[in-house]
């Protein structure tokens, strides 16, 4: 009879102790784990790729953001501070793809920015702001002018009208040859190319302007394209 009720008391414990919860993560704990993010100039302005964390420091998933807030300092040329922005996204999270794109188009030409970047998991747990390097903005070449491509033989020459009141501009030929992507820096018009190509080929240019180390892109020509007979 005492061993029947030893029994019972060990079951009764044992049931009693599967319906419990798993104790609280602390806050330490629950702070999403270590995250990246790049900031690249574009034509309209910048723009951030964020890799947001899919995990916590304690190592469960991490299946939602609040919300992601990025800090914004703005600069003159002379790197004196002129003033702080916040800007408050809600991204959410993807079991196919972290990365999360914002585009800050309100630049002026002449300032300098720096982007911070911190997570929100919720009301007490969020990230430190980690921070970027310094970028400054100028409004971008237009696109070169009078774009053309000359075939002499199994070559090809390229032409364009230069940006002749800036000489801080140099400019980029994109080359899509079958597909594949090539981008070639080029400091002044022409540029030439002799490639093999199968199907198709094709070449677009733009200008890209160097403003206190930030290289800054024009927008693309037209496309000229060529295929194989």
């Amino acid at each position: 009879m005492f061993r029947k009720i030893c029994i019972f008391i060990i079951l009764v414990f044992i049931l009693s102790a599967c319906g419990r919860k798993t104790p609280p993560f602390s806050i330490e704990e629950s702070i999403p784990k270590k995250f990246s993010f790049e900031v690249k100039p574009v034509s309209t302005g910048f723009e951030l790729f964020v890799s947001l964390p899919t995990r916590t420091k304690a190592g469960y998933p991490l299946t939602q953001i609040k919300k992601l807030i990025v800090k914004k300092e703005i600069f003159s040329p002379n790197g004196k501070f002129i003033k702080e922005e916040k800007i408050k996204l809600n991204p959410r999270i993807h079991t196919a793809a972290n990365t999360y794109f914002f585009l800050d188009s309100k630049v002026k030409s002449g300032l300098c920015y720096r982007y911070s970047v911190r997570v929100v998991k919720d009301f007490l747990v969020k990230t430190d702001f980690l921070a970027g390097k310094l970028l400054c903005w100028q409004a971008p070449p237009p696109p070169p002018a009078d774009f053309k491509v000359v075939k002499r033989d199994s070559a090809f020459e390229l032409f364009w009208k230069g940006v002749k009141e800036s000489p801080q501009v140099n400019y980029q030929v994109r080359r899509l040859l079958d597909g594949k992507e090539k981008l070639f820096s080029v400091k002044l018009p022409p540029f030439k190319d002799a490639p093999e190509f199968k199907n198709f080929l094709c070449y677009s240019v733009r200008g890209v302007i160097n403003y206190k180390g930030t290289l800054i892109p024009g927008d693309w020509s037209r496309k000229v394209c060529f295929y194989k007979e």
